[in-house]
């Protein structure tokens, strides 16, 4: 899925509960809305990448530390909308997803 593919679904998604949720502004950031992830990535190709350079750690330092901010932010999402935002997708692992697990 490319960038283009990720902001149309957004804003289809905006249009759907922007009232509900007080939502003004929904986008992407980071590596992805700089199209710089797969660029990243094509010096792994297996598992070991990870662990055998310190660059490989590095890259999987990093990913810990997104997949925190990234449960970190549902739980948030999961309060402001007083848990009704999240249970919509009752076929999501979302205590998973939050790291609870």
């Amino acid at each position: 899925m490319g960038k283009q593919d990720i902001l149309k679904r957004l804003h289809l998604y905006k249009k759907e509960v922007a009232d509900e949720y007080k939502i003004s502004k929904i986008g992407i950031f980071g590596s992805t809305a700089r199209g710089k992830v797969v660029q990243r990535f094509q010096t792994i190709s297996k598992p070991n990448d990870f662990i055998d350079t310190s660059a490989g750690v590095e890259k999987m330092d990093a990913i810990c530390m997104m997949l925190i901010v990234i449960g970190e932010s549902l739980k948030k999402l999961d309060k402001v909308t007083a848990n009704k935002l999240l249970s919509k997708y009752p076929e999501v692992d979302w205590k998973e997803a939050k790291g609870i697990v």
